[in-house]
This record gives C-alpha cells, structure tokens and sequence, in this order.
C-alpha cells in the first residue's frame, strides 16, 4: 500500500521531516516509524499504509473519482478496496476511477437531467391548473351573468303583466266597492221597512 499524498487529514505535510508526530499530540518518534507495520501512536496515525493500528484510517485518493478513507485493517488484505488500487501492494489492483469517475457523472447529469424534466413537467401541470381555473372562473362569470339576465327577463314580464292586469282589477275591485255600496244601501232600507212596519 502506498501512504496517501493528499493535503488534509493523512496529508504528505504531516509524514515529511525527521520527525514523526502522532495526530492526537502525544507522541513523536523518527520519521522510519511510520508505515513500519509496528502501531506506535495511539491513534493509529503512523500505519496510514498498513493494517497494524486496529482504529487507524487509510486515505484513498482516487483520483478521477472520490477520495475516502478506509479502515487501516483493510490495507494489504488482498482485496481492493480503493478504486486505484492504493491500498494493496503496487500492480495488485486496477486502477478504475476513471471509469467509475464517468459513470458517476454521467448518472449525475442523468439525475440533473431528470430532475429538469420533473421540474418542466410540474411547471406545465402548475400552467394547466392555471388555466383550467381561469376556465372556471369564466365559465362561472358566465353562468352568473346568464342568472341576472334570466332573473331582469322575469322582473320586466312581471312588470309588463302587471301594468296589463291592473286595469282589470282596478276595474274588479271598483265593482267591487260598488257593489258592497249598494248592498249596504239595500240593508238599511230593508231595515227602515221593518222599523215603520212594527211602529
């Protein structure tokens, strides 16, 4: 296994000089310690490249593709862990981050592509709904407005039938009243009849 070049967190800035210090501080040891397959720090930040350290992290760098770290335990066990193969000893793995690299963005652009698709179909169910509630809203202006002109129609052929009508009633109702005039006059001649008669 190859110990990681990469700036960060298992960086080639912490593994160069004399010296070696363990990440967590608590030790320092010559630079010959580290990757010896003997775990001295604590941390397990001197094996990066071995399985010596139980909970010690092997940094991928995978280039072409995603970087990650991988339990130190999994290094020169015979199985590739990384896409480049860093973390078995040199020509023991295929290096096949470019591949996995342009897969990844093809099923990226593949999702981005979806996902524009999804928003231009929600963006023309959001423009029907629009407009179907425009059509209801016409449609509804239209049938209100079909209401009040039915109803004046009504109004103004009940005007027109009262206007018709009312001289025949007036003329009923005179009758009427003369009628009721002249049976009142009737009972009281029919009244002074009977007074005369008994006097």
């Amino acid at each position: 296994a190859v110990v990681s070049t990469q700036s960060g967190h298992y960086g080639r800035d912490r593994y160069t000089g004399k010296q070696f210090t363990c990440f967590d501080g608590s030790q320092s040891f010559p630079n010959s310690v580290v990757n010896d397959d003997y775990c001295d720090c604590a941390d397990g930040s001197d094996e990066p490249g071995t399985s010596a350290c139980a909970n010690g992290s092997f940094f991928c760098v995978n280039k072409g593709f995603k970087g990650s770290y991988i339990a130190s335990s999994r290094v020169d066990d015979g199985i590739c862990d990384c896409c480049d193969g860093s973390d078995e000893e040199n020509g023991k793995c295929s290096n096949n981050c470019a591949e996995l690299g342009a897969h990844l963005l093809a099923e990226s652009r593949r999702k981005r592509k979806e996902q524009a698709m999804g928003y231009q179909v929600r963006m023309g169910w959001s423009a029907d709904g629009k407009a179907a509630k425009e059509k209801r809203k016409v449609e509804l202006e239209q049938i209100r407005s079909e209401v009040e002109h039915k109803k004046a129609e009504m109004d103004e052929r009940e005007n027109v039938k009262n206007e018709v009508e009312k001289p025949a009633i007036e003329a009923k109702e005179a009758a009427q009243a003369e009628f009721n005039a002249q049976e009142e006059k009737r009972k009281k001649y029919r009244l002074r009849l009977c007074v005369d008669t008994t006097a």
